[in-house]
């Protein structure tokens, strides 16, 4: 099935166990893999170390806390202003994924880079005559976070993808990083530019059946449910994998120091 989705950055696999209540309560079904991406903000102190982590508050409570707890203790090299350490802000996006085992959730956090937060649509949304022609694309796409919270493009470059659909995939693009605004990222509490550059690949099986642009973005979306299982974190959950991939901030004054 087609899917449209952002390469992930760096990694880090972080591993715990929670109780199955914590985690069960509200779902009809506690025996299926649980898949949360979010984001976290990251107070960072002049040593470089994270003095306060927030995370999203809509998440439920004990995954909250997990995140929390764990992005508590990752480490950065001490943010530099005019060449003095100094206090900051960047925000951590990630993958949560809970997988039963033997009664409770094996949980493993799977860190994806940091830099500015974007409030915005997680993902540029499938084209839908490419998906119907089955098409698929591979893009670099380079652009700014400026200190007013909006997205300059600087490149998108093809590296797959038929030419009679880059315009759409093009189109695709600058809507979801022009979609929301972004919280930049800050140093000595001043927000600063952050160039970004991140791999988007368009995914398809072969030609869709569907008829419509409505038939396609509800196909895309049961994609997306059905990827959950094959997610990186997921697997990592479950003890399958633990791999890593780097880099998507450029010039973050934020460099992690912690590995896999």
């Amino acid at each position: 099935m087609p899917i449209a989705y952002l390469k992930p950055a760096a990694a880090l696999a972080l591993l715990s166990v929670l109780s199955t209540p914590a985690l069960a309560e509200g779902k009809d079904d506690a025996s299926k893999l649980m898949l949360f991406s979010s984001k976290v903000k990251l107070d960072v102190d002049n040593a470089g170390q994270v003095a306060a982590a927030t995370a999203d508050s809509t998440l439920p409570e004990a995954v909250r806390s997990a995140i929390e707890t764990s992005a508590r203790r990752w480490r950065f090299s001490p943010p530099m202003r005019d060449g003095h350490p100094v206090a900051g802000v960047t925000y951590a996006r990630l993958d949560a994924c809970a997988a039963p085992v033997d009664g409770q959730y094996r949980f493993a956090i799977k860190f994806r880079g940091n830099g500015p937060a974007h409030d915005g649509n997680r993902f540029p949304l499938f084209p839908a005559q490419a998906m119907i022609r089955g098409d698929s694309a591979r893009v670099k796409v380079e652009y700014r976070v400026m200190t007013d919270g909006t997205a300059l493009i600087d490149d998108i470059q093809f590296e797959t993808g038929a030419t009679a659909y880059h315009r759409q995939y093009r189109q695709s693009i600058e809507t979801w990083l022009k979609s929301g605004s972004y919280r930049p990222e800050q140093l000595d509490g001043q927000p600063v530019v952050t160039r970004i550059s991140v791999p988007v690949e368009f995914i398809s099986d072969g030609k869709s059946k569907v008829s419509s642009k409505s038939e396609a973005i509800a196909q895309a979306a049961q994609s997306r449910k059905d990827q959950a299982a094959r997610n990186e974190s997921c697997e990592i959950a479950m003890g399958l994998r633990d791999t890593a991939d780097r880099q998507v901030a450029i010039d973050s004054p934020f460099k992690p120091t912690f590995t896999n």
